[in-house]
């Protein structure tokens, strides 16, 4: 028996909100990456907080309209969509504020107690410090962490430093890399060290 494309619409349709505030989450605190079934139960699972929440402003505010799962495909309109996209948006940025929140408020406990490499590389950036970092068989480089991957998932994680110096081991600027920048992966770095704002 095949399954009507409109139905299917429908049905991904309804799960918009909870993949977008998913998706939104996740982009803005990276975390292990999930599998095709796990975006799917966790997208329903959220899909289901935010049409539990439009039911009930449904009810407070005598608006029938925003109760989805009561209406049929052929009462789904422009509307409706740009509904389930703000809530969805909406619910996700409400997750970030939560996730946010954890990490700052003792009170709720460390959302990720694990995730070392995305707080320090997160906190360099927001308090402006310079990374030296020390590579196996290698220069040693001074510079900003630009851009960084984090992915629980993997061992090792990769990292841009831009604007970035070849130093020695006094810290002074053997080679200017200021017009462009390095890239570097944590499986070859010795160790890196954080200073406050400094031109080498």
């Amino acid at each position: 028996m095949e399954v009507p494309f409109k139905d299917v619409f429908v049905l991904l349709l309804y799960l918009l909100p909870g993949f977008l505030s998913l998706q939104l989450k996740r982009a803005k605190y990276p975390a292990k990456k999930l599998s095709d079934i796990e975006i799917i139960i966790w997208s329903v699972v959220h899909t289901f907080f935010v049409h539990l929440i439009l039911a009930s402003l449904s009810i407070l505010l005598s608006k029938p309209w925003l109760i989805f799962l009561a209406k049929g495909s052929s009462a789904i309109g422009p509307a409706e969509v740009f509904t389930l996209m703000a809530a969805g948006l909406l619910w996700g940025s409400l997750l970030i504020f939560w996730h946010w929140s954890r990490r700052k408020l003792a009170i709720f406990g460390e959302p990720d107690p694990l995730n070392i490499w995305f707080k320090i590389s997160d906190l360099a950036a927001r308090e402006e410090k310079w990374a030296v970092v020390r590579v196996k068989d290698g220069p040693i480089y001074l510079g900003w962490i630009k851009e960084f991957s984090y992915d629980p998932a993997q061992e090792n994680q990769d990292f841009y430093l831009s604007p970035a110096h070849v130093v020695d081991d006094n810290l002074t600027s053997v080679r200017n890399l200021e017009e462009g920048g390095v890239y570097l992966n944590t499986r070859d770095v010795i160790s890196i060290e954080f200073l406050p704002g400094r031109t080498p």
